[in-house]
């Protein structure tokens, strides 16, 4: 990628100078016209020095800001992805020099009741008051051992047809490369192409939504690294054993301490993990080999519960991963490393709330777009 005089800035992920930090995520971004580009840079400069606010308020009363930044929006020859992908070759560069990446993913909707709603995707609700909105799957790079945030490399954003909601029975009959469970496999493609070689120093940090035979053996055919919590209790190849039933007999390495955020009803609070370790090798199910060349897999599993509870609500994580798990050390380190996947849930509140993405009103489904991805970028910045 190219460069600009101030694309240095970026290094310091604490930069103060809203019009350099403009200039370096989206000053390389390809548009076809140089003026283009600078007006993507002034916009990104206004919504940064007063995130929360509209794109009019962001403008401090200028008419012709006003005008200038809505036109950008409303041109067809600019594309939402066009402005990611440059935002995502700045996050590329700057993770080169890091020893070890953390690519933390993870779904969630934004929603919106003006004008453009029915032009977007089912939330869920009852269909007469159907929410409407965008499903988003967002991949962010993380500096694993100075635990910060690098920038957004990856985003699917897609509109759920509300004529599809309940029929359960179409999803099953349809290719794995068709269905919303695809997205975790996407991500990784898009990373690979953005990071090439890199790759060998990532690590993605998955929830449970991504325990899927597919996503997981496609990892291991790349030698992708991975830590995924599980969510299926799968059959062991042979043999009648299946994974939850196997886990009290896993090693014992010894204990880990550390501190749950406060969450809704749930309080701030120290936990002690007794860390347990097993490997495990799981075959696919008949339906699912059959539809897609699938063979067994082999994983290192590492068991973090809680030791003597003192709350109803024992917190317990079985990490899938294909970090090695032979020492305390190593399980801690994965542990550390899993309990850092709550970073996207900061992004998505920095998105949601901090800079307002769903407070945005505008014309058409493609403005709103370009202007949550220019605002995506906006909200990495307040956690950095």
């Amino acid at each position: 990628m190219i460069k600009s005089p101030l694309f240095e800035v970026c290094m310091d992920l604490a930069v103060e100078d809203t019009t350099a930090w403009s200039e370096a995520i989206f000053g390389s971004v390809a548009l076809g016209d140089k003026r283009l580009t600078r007006r993507l840079i002034q916009i990104g400069k206004q919504l940064s020095s007063t995130p929360g606010g509209s794109l009019s308020g962001s403008c401090g009363g200028q008419d012709a800001l006003i005008e200038g930044s809505y036109r950008f929006l409303r041109n067809k020859r600019v594309t939402a992805n066009q402005i990611a992908e440059g935002g995502y070759q700045v996050t590329s560069w700057l993770s080169q020099s890091i020893p070890t990446l953390l690519a933390i993913e993870d779904t969630t909707t934004l929603s919106y009741t003006h004008q453009v709603k029915e032009s977007l995707g089912d939330l869920g609700g009852p269909k007469e008051k159907s929410n409407r909105g965008f499903h988003v799957h967002t991949t962010m790079l993380m500096d694993a051992e100075q635990e910060k945030t690098i920038g957004l490399i990856a985003q699917e954003r897609w509109c759920r047809d509300i004529k599809e909601r309940g029929k359960k029975n179409h999803r099953r009959v349809r290719l794995y490369t068709e269905k919303e469970s695809y997205k975790w496999e996407k991500n990784t493609r898009e990373l690979e192409n953005r990071l090439g070689s890199k790759m060998s120093d990532v690590i993605s940090v998955c929830d449970r939504e991504a325990d899927i035979f597919e996503y997981i053996q496609y990892k291991l055919d790349h030698a992708q690294r991975f830590i995924v919590r599980a969510s299926h209790n799968r059959k062991l190849e042979g043999s009648n054993c299946y994974l939850f039933q196997m886990l009290p007999s896993a090693v014992n390495l010894g204990i880990y301490t550390i501190e749950v955020a406060q969450k809704a009803n749930r309080k701030k609070r120290q936990v002690t993990l007794e860390l347990k370790t097993t490997s495990v090798t799981f075959s696919p199910s008949e339906r699912r080999a059959k539809a897609r060349e699938l063979k067994p897999i082999t994983l290192n599993v590492v068991i973090a519960k809680e030791k003597n509870p003192s709350e109803s609500d024992c917190l317990e994580w079985i990490l899938l991963t294909t970090e090695a798990t032979t020492t305390l050390e190593c399980t801690r380190k994965i542990t550390r490393y899993y309990e850092m996947r709550w970073r996207i849930e900061d992004f998505h509140k920095a998105w949601k709330s901090g800079v307002g993405a769903e407070e945005q009103r505008m014309q058409s489904i493609e403005n709103l777009e370009k202007m949550i991805v220019i605002l995506s970028f906006v909200a990495i910045r307040l956690l950095q």
